[in-house]
């Protein structure tokens, strides 16, 4: 019988999977999972308001330490936890340049404490390219500290692993894909002749989501083909308003339809109601509204930046963009709308997918596989 593990996670903020943050989501998930498979496992959350209430239920113990926002510097209960862990404890940082994480692996690297940081898809080079000036110096400089320090750089995907090349880290780097929770479906019938709805759901960031590139793709279409189909846009983001203002100067008022942001049981509602789901990004961890959307049985068209595209392309779960273009977007598109038959084949693919390989249990246990590897078990 396995000897059951000592875990650690370590995340600015609680730990809530019900706020708009994908590293607290992913944190919580896999922390609770691991902890109903029987490890004893905490999750060290560095919070300006410590003393405020986690008020979501988790299996896990629950530590919460004042952020004071001032770069490295941390608070004196961090660091005495830090020193009293356990010395077989497994440390598991989230989240990519983040000044206090420097403080924390140079105390964990003294003290001899294993530990592993997820990057959460900042080390991908064209997430580098944001802030570029503060990154083009912090990440050779201070985070590469953080990088040999660990003993294991868990990356979503493998475009992150340019960043560890660059710093000739690579050796250290693993990839595991982000888990799903899995629910059940919504049931919905739709109305026959109801035109096929593409979705997006998502923050509104044009360049990163690629939204322009589906607007162009959109326009390649007759006025008479768009009549067959809409593209519902659920979300929103600082660039809401310009996006609706290339609808507008696109023509395509009556194609594009902006639903607003989503949540709960409402966004799994809107999602039951797409025959497919767009999401080209240029630059992603790994976004979890594709694996939501596949959950629910809809096909997904996806460019390779998402880190997904190996994964629908290998069950048959929607398209992967060869290139991630207008032109391929569109190519896309006008299959799924002359093989509607193959597109719900597509989708039972993807809800099969989701159960499976993103289970966060299947997750869980390939990093308790690492957290073994790092303690020499």
């Amino acid at each position: 019988m396995e000897k059951h593990l000592n875990i650690i996670h370590v995340v600015l903020g609680k730990g809530n999977p019900n706020r708009m943050n994908g590293v607290n989501k992913v944190a919580f998930y896999l922390a609770n999972t691991q902890s109903m498979q029987g490890h004893h496992v905490e999750v060290w959350g560095i919070t300006k308001t410590p003393s405020g209430p986690a008020d979501y239920e988790h299996h896990y113990t629950l530590k919460l330490f004042m952020d004071y926002g001032y770069g490295t510097r941390l608070s004196k209960k961090l660091k005495t936890a830090l020193k009293e862990s356990a010395a077989d404890a497994i440390f598991h940082l989230h989240g990519g340049f983040i000044p206090e994480f420097i403080s924390i692996s140079k105390i964990l690297h003294q003290l001899n404490r294993k530990f592993v940081i997820t990057s959460h898809g900042a080390y991908n080079l064209v997430a580098m390219q944001t802030n570029r000036k503060v990154k083009s110096w912090y990440f050779p400089l201070l985070e590469k500290k953080i990088i040999r320090r660990a003993c294991k750089v868990h990356l979503v995907g493998e475009s992150e692993m340019e960043g560890l090349r660059s710093i000739h880290q690579e050796a250290k780097g693993v990839v595991i894909p982000n888990g799903q929770v899995f629910l059940k479906s919504q049931l919905l019938i739709k109305d026959t002749g109801a035109p096929f709805i593409f979705g997006f759901l998502g923050r509104i960031d044009i360049y990163t989501k690629g939204l322009d590139k589906v607007l162009e793709a959109l326009s390649m279409f007759a006025p008479e083909e768009r009549k067959n189909f809409e593209f519902w846009v659920v979300g929103s983001g600082k660039e809401e308003k310009e996006l609706k203002e290339m609808v507008k100067l696109k023509g395509l008022e009556n194609t594009v339809i902006f639903k607003g942001p989503k949540y709960g049981e409402d966004k799994i509602e809107t999602i039951a109601h797409f025959d497919a789901f767009v999401h080209p990004s240029r630059n992603e961890g790994m976004p979890g509204a594709v694996l939501e959307a596949a959950m629910q049985g809809v096909p997904c068209v996806v460019s390779y930046e998402t880190n997904l595209g190996s994964f629908i392309e290998k069950h048959q779960a929607g398209i992967a963009l060869n290139k991630n273009t207008a032109k391929h977007i569109y190519e896309a598109i006008k299959y799924l709308l002359a093989q509607p038959t193959k597109a719900k084949a597509m989708g039972k693919n993807a809800k099969a997918m989701v159960k499976t390989t993103f289970s966060w249990e299947n997750i869980s246990r390939q990093h308790i596989d690492v957290y073994r590897k790092c303690l020499g078990q």
